[in-house]
């Protein structure tokens, strides 16, 4: 829940900024496409600057403008769909520029009236592309994160409280804190791949699509912003085909099962194991199945911390095709009696025991893992914790 607690701001900037830039997009289409475009003379204009706290500077562009709609005088200091200021490129400096040279020559320049309410008008209507990428990029990034933490903290929530459960009801029995283990198989954690695809399609999409339907006068007028756009292009389209192409193996592949002919294993006896397969593979589909014992550790701290694996044993076999779905393929390793069982309550440095299921051929490649209740018999030298046998 603490997790979850900490995360939710950043999902909150994330949602913020991606309702921000529809909001800009879609009110710039409402001015453009309803109100009422009329000439209008510049009176005043001005550049306000800032100086922040950190040192840098932001800009506003300032000023009056009178028009004529339906005989009546009308003034207006709307010159944007915001009255912010920023230093998000030249802006607010063109803009002055463009002003200003229309006051001293006399020229009108074309503003657009709210037919509803003749006394409401703005000079620029348009949403600004290079406003928008910033925004996206907050959306992207903070949004990013805080979604990818909330959906953890709710699957690790949600394992946790079955796995006490589940301990309460067997506490010298840690195979069984497990259901899938206790009902005698192992299936691998395709849902939080999914759950992953799923939220990194939302995130990514949410604030950069309204980049894709905004009005084409936003882009022409964006100058040199056009190449972040494409950057974000690039990047947007190649999140969503690695989200596509992870969607579609999940859904291709999620029925992959390891049925287990004596739980728990124990080290030093075999392993029968029963691979079930999702889907027919051909012939030319090369599968590889890798028992691995495995010591996890968490090092560094901060944003140094990583995940380190060191495999202890491992024992490959490559069965020969073709496949056909439901098929059960038998494999049944020797165990080496000299390493450690899985440590029942895994931690930041642990033993576990997992069978990688990999696979290339026709159709989305397999990719697999499934974590198996290989844990010593009391009593035993390693007494079925990793920490006991380092």
């Amino acid at each position: 829940m603490l997790l979850a607690f900490f995360a939710l701001p950043f999902a909150a900037v994330g949602v913020v900024m991606a309702g921000w830039i529809w909001w800009d997009v879609m009110r710039s289409r409402e001015i453009l496409a309803e109100w009422r475009p009329v000439p209008a003379v510049i009176e005043r204009v001005e550049l306000e600057s800032r100086r922040g706290s950190k040192g840098g500077r932001t800009y506003k562009v300032t000023g009056t403008y009178r028009y004529l709609y339906h005989g009546r005088s009308f003034t207006s200091r709307q010159i944007t769909l915001s009255d912010g200021a920023d230093n998000i490129g030249r802006f607010h400096q063109n803009l002055h520029r463009q002003m200003r040279r229309a006051r001293n020559a006399g020229d009108p320049m074309t503003v657009y009236v709210n037919p509803a309410m003749p006394s409401e008008a703005v000079l620029w209507p348009w949403w600004r592309l290079e406003m928008g990428l910033f925004k996206a990029f907050f959306g992207l990034v903070f949004g990013g994160v805080g979604a990818a933490l909330v959906a953890a903290a709710v699957l690790a929530g949600r394992g946790r409280r079955e796995r006490a459960r589940l301990r309460v009801a067997h506490p010298a029995e840690p195979w069984r804190w497990r259901s899938d283990w206790a009902a005698g198989f192992s299936r691998p954690d395709f849902a939080a791949k999914a759950a992953a695809a799923w939220i990194g399609l939302a995130v990514l999409h949410a604030p950069t699509l309204p980049l894709w339907t905004g009005w084409p006068q936003a882009w022409a007028k964006a100058g040199w912003t056009l190449v972040l756009f494409a950057l974000v292009l690039v990047v947007v389209g190649g999140g969503t085909l690695l989200a596509l192409r992870t969607l579609i193996r999940v859904r291709r592949h999620r029925d992959w099962r390891v049925v287990l002919a004596d739980v728990p294993l124990r080290p030093g006896g075999p392993a029968r194991l029963g691979l079930v397969s999702a889907v027919a593979l051909a012939r030319d589909f090369v599968l590889t199945i890798e028992l691995k014992c495995v010591r996890r550790r968490t090092v560094g701290v901060g944003k140094k911390r990583r995940v380190e694996e060191v495999i202890l044993w491992s024992a490959k076999e490559e069965p020969p095709g073709p496949f056909y779905a439901g098929q059960v393929i038998v494999w049944a390793p020797e165990l080496p009696p000299d390493q450690p069982g899985a440590d029942p309550d895994p931690s930041d440095d642990c033993v576990l025991w997992r069978l990688d299921v990999s696979g290339r051929g026709p159709g989305p490649d397999l990719v697999a893992a499934f974590d198996l209740p290989v844990f010593a018999a009391a009593g035993d030298v390693n007494g079925g914790s990793g920490q006991k046998a380092a």
